[in-house]
């Protein structure tokens, strides 16, 4: 795992999240630190207010590097059928 560059500061501790959306079908994967955030991410932009989503923490207080492991195995997973999965990490 130490091949995999962090762009998160290594001593924070970090959570992994989705976001479904019932309405497109549509996942996003991403990584918190716990601070807050007006909204989904960009690249979710085309939601709408009308579609049913729903949001969960899937795992919490990651390090960094692991944070973002999970997230992009966890979105791996998901991916599959016609279900979008987007992540959400830098």
């Amino acid at each position: 795992m130490d091949d995999i560059p962090s762009p998160l500061a290594s001593d924070d501790r970090f959570f992994v999240y989705e976001a479904w959306n019932d309405t497109l079908r549509e996942l996003v994967v991403g990584v918190g630190d716990g601070a807050p955030r007006a909204g989904l991410p960009p690249v979710v932009g085309h939601w709408r207010p009308e579609h049913g989503v729903s949001v969960k923490i899937v795992e919490s207080l990651l390090p960094a590097e692991d944070a973002l492991l999970f997230a992009r195995l966890y979105g791996e997973r998901c991916a599959a059928g016609d279900v979008r999965v987007y992540l959400d990490a830098p």
